[in-house]
């Protein structure tokens, strides 16, 4: 094999054009037609042009996963997405060429990244200096060429590629083989197979598929399996999880004789993948650890001690599309801190009892960065949260307001919380937009979803922390580090803000460690979370005396509503009486949702208490809804039957009044 690589261009777009002009005119016609690829930052003007050359915006980038290609150009004029990037350079071959184009390489004070839009909370681009130098500092540290602008350079790009092995050959490596060989024994119920990216876990999955009778694939999406189809010469029948869930519920005799190959099981919530995996004579999960999708070490340390079913663990380590230890790979593993959490894991077994005193920092963000503890950070935060991501490293490094508290045993970070600045909005006619389901502006996630769900603006005119993340090493979990940190972070935010808010998804041991650190519950989400199959729940704790008054009056709004919501959890929160009483805050509720857009699921329990007053002949829809759950019309459509309810709404609030 040889090796791949990486260049940067750094110059204005005139010359980045005449540059990317005489490389592409020196290659081979059909090379280019096959494999050459413009990755870039969608709704932005193209630098280049080409027939031959395809152009892929980063929010597509996932498309692209699978391939082979032989030339990449990345585009970071305008945005570095470390998504697209990890992708792009996971498609790149043996002897392939990735070329990085930037305007600007020195000073990266006032340069505006588009990607900051999707983490900051900002409705503007913001710089996004930290990040910059970081790659900056990555790019020098693996010694790549980087050419600045001049006139008559010609940049010495040139590809060396190889050719595909025709697809007759898809044949199994020795470790691949060695692994399905293994598995075909069927000495265990679980076989979990874990690699990098471009290690063949997925080919692995279709060499063996086709050598098993009645196998069944699913994965996050269709498309994550068209490799594992490509190694399988019989067609493999593919259902999509939620589905494949539904259907073994109701008829498990039918799987019971039947293997199930998971294709990225990491990407499942854990709840929906623990239930499948019970229904099958025998279960194939693979999944990438250390990648671009947030998947980690953290996975198999939350996974693997809850299976209740014989299991056996493999790993592929070597590369398949790359030569053993590529640079290119090094430093994307790097750049995106990939190795973090294995230099945290080596010591996490040292020590699993508090035997010193644990001792909680507060950090400023630009410490973080500059010590370089923002890797220890990071890979704290992938160990104990597996989905985290490079969208989080990116706002660990510039997004604004966010704060730091770190707990050390000895010098080791064992512990931290993640928070961010909330609420303080002065805009009133901006506030009540939000409380009627008008706007939604970017950021605030917290305080605007309980201005609308509550309908108390106070949500959004207090002053708020949000913890967006608590992690403590799994190996120190269950010993009081978690409530040490929170005790602590009242105790230096106590009349200095308002109130603390959390959003996670629910689960009674996660309710119950938020309830003894004194948080209160007061939203539950409609839908469950993709990413950890459970609902999303808010809970809040008041730190003044305008803070504690508002979350009382949100916890009272709250239990006085969800006796009367249909949730699957509303018999984890229905404490006291349904109560029927119709007053003016469930008018204001009404209005919002006659004549705005506030949402039906948080408008119902009002609904219930007008409906009470009213002749409930002369509203069909509610009334269906309120004895069948039905939509009347339902072959009209939702948007249809939603219009008819606002409608009904309105002309019972003329006739209360």
């Amino acid at each position: 094999m040889q090796t791949r690589q990486l260049s940067l261009l750094v110059g204005n777009d005139n010359w980045l054009k005449t540059q990317l002009d005489r490389f592409f005119d020196k290659q081979p016609q059909q090379i280019i037609i096959q494999s050459a690829v413009v990755f870039y930052q969608e709704n932005t003007p193209l630098l280049y042009q080409n027939e031959f050359v395809s152009f892929i915006p980063f929010n597509k980038a996932k498309n692209k996963l699978g391939q082979e290609l032989d030339c990449i150009i990345y585009d970071a004029r305008y945005s570095l997405n470390l998504d697209a990037l990890a992708i792009a350079s996971g498609t790149l071959k043996s002897g392939g060429l990735l070329v990085i184009i930037v305007n600007s390489w020195q000073d990266f004070s006032d340069q505006k990244d588009l990607d900051s839009l999707r983490w900051s909370g900002k409705t503007q681009a913001i710089a996004t200096p930290y990040f910059r130098q970081f790659f900056q500092q990555k790019i020098q540290q693996f010694h790549f060429p980087v050419y600045f602008q001049s006139a008559d350079l010609a940049i010495p790009l040139s590809l060396q590629t190889e050719k595909k092995l025709p697809k007759n050959k898809k044949l199994a490596t020795a470790s691949q083989q060695k692994i399905i060989n293994e598995i075909l024994k069927f000495d265990a119920d679980i076989y979990v197979v874990t690699a990098k990216r471009g290690r063949g876990k997925s080919a692995l999955a279709g060499l063996l598929a086709e050598q098993i009778d009645e196998v069944i694939v699913t994965a996050p999406n269709k498309s994550a399996v068209k490799i594992l189809q490509e190694f399988s010469s019989r067609p493999l029948d593919f259902i999509a999880p939620d589905l494949l869930l539904e259907q073994v519920t109701e008829n498990p005799e039918i799987f019971k004789h039947k293997f199930l190959v998971i294709d990225e099981a990491a990407m499942l919530p854990l709840a929906l993948l623990q239930k499948l995996i019970q229904y099958f004579k025998g279960v194939l999960c693979t999944t990438t650890i250390q990648s671009y999708e947030g998947t980690g070490r953290g996975f198999l340390l939350k996974f693997i001690p809850k299976i209740n079913r014989t299991l056996q663990h493999f790993e592929l380590v070597e590369p398949l599309r790359w030569q053993e230890n590529d640079l290119l790979e090094q430093f994307i593993d790097t750049l995106l801190l990939l190795e973090a959490e294995n230099q945290i894991s080596d010591n996490i077994f040292l020590q699993s009892a508090v035997e010193s005193k644990v001792e909680i920092k507060n950090i400023k963000q630009q410490i973080l960065v500059e010590s370089k503890q923002i890797e220890q950070l990071y890979g704290l935060l992938t160990l104990a949260h597996y989905r985290t991501s490079p969208l989080d490293l990116r706002r660990l490094f510039d997004a604004p307001k966010q704060h730091f508290q770190l707990a050390y045993i000895e010098n080791q970070l064992i512990g931290c919380i993640w928070s961010l600045e909330e609420g303080n909005m002065q805009d009133v006619d901006l506030i009540l937009d939000i409380q009627r389901g008008i706007r939604r502006p970017k950021g605030n996630l917290v305080a605007q979803v309980l201005t609308q769900q509550t309908n108390l603006l106070e949500a959004c005119q207090l002053t708020s922390r949000r913890i967006s993340r608590i992690a403590v090493q799994p190996c120190y979990q269950n010993q009081g580090i978690g409530k040490s940190l929170i005790a602590q972070l009242v105790k230096d935010l106590e009349q200095q803000i308002d109130f603390l808010s959390v959003s996670f998804g629910y689960t009674k041991e996660l309710a119950y460690f938020w309830r003894i650190c004194g948080f209160d519950i007061v939203h539950i989400g409609d839908k469950k979370e993709a990413s950890s199959g459970s609902y999303s729940v808010v809970a809040i704790r008041g730190l003044t005396e305008r803070g504690t008054v508002f979350c009382n009056q949100a916890v009272n709004e709250f239990k006085r509503n969800v006796a009367l919501i249909e949730h699957p959890l509303r018999e984890q929160f229905q404490e006291n009486c349904k109560d029927l009483i119709f007053c003016e805050t469930d008018k204001i509720i009404l209005e919002n949702f006659a004549n705005y857009h506030r949402t039906f699921s948080s408008s119902w329990a009002s609904i219930q208490r007008l409906l009470l007053l009213s002749d409930e002949a002369d509203y069909p829809f509610l009334k269906r809804y309120k004895y069948y759950k039905e939509y009347l019309a339902e072959d009209l459509g939702y948007k249809y039957w939603l219009k008819r309810c606002r409608e009904e709404v309105k002309k019972m609030l003329r006739e209360y009044q």
